[in-house]
């Protein structure tokens, strides 16, 4: 299983209401939304280290901003790459304080994945090759 698999971006009210694992973004979830950035900007070029949070970490607005950053890298290498992906929208701010924001960081995640998959072909030597509209295959 990916750690694109283990994105959850299906919270809603109930889950608020009846105070489940997915009303709140813990550490756990930073670290998943880590990973999964760590990853998708791998494939996007773009050099990351996932952060490791902690339970006692403070959630600094300057790391949260880092990380935003980042997603909007990858936001906008998709574009170029897939043009005409169905992207979720990244929040302007990041707080992580609604279900709505975490479940677009992690929506955009899954969605650039993806859309990703669609443009790049990975050959067993772990070449990686784009695939352009001609079906033709191009060294990357």
């Amino acid at each position: 299983m990916s750690v694109i698999d283990t994105l959850i971006f299906d919270r809603t009210t109930a889950d608020i209401i009846n105070d489940t694992d997915k009303a709140y973004f813990s550490y756990l979830d930073l670290n998943r939304v880590e990973t999964a950035a760590a990853y998708v900007a791998g494939l996007c070029g773009i050099s990351l280290t996932a952060k490791i949070w902690t339970a006692s970490d403070i959630r600094y607005q300057s790391a949260l901003d880092m990380l935003l950053d980042t997603l909007a890298e990858i936001y906008a290498y998709v574009f170029t790459a897939a043009p005409g992906a169905a992207i979720t929208e990244l929040p302007k701010v990041l707080t992580l304080t609604s279900i709505e924001q975490a479940n677009s960081i992690e929506r955009m995640l899954h969605e650039a994945a993806a859309a990703l998959d669609e443009v790049y072909l990975v050959d067993s030597d772990g070449s990686t090759y784009l695939v352009d509209e001609r079906d033709n295959y191009l060294v990357v």
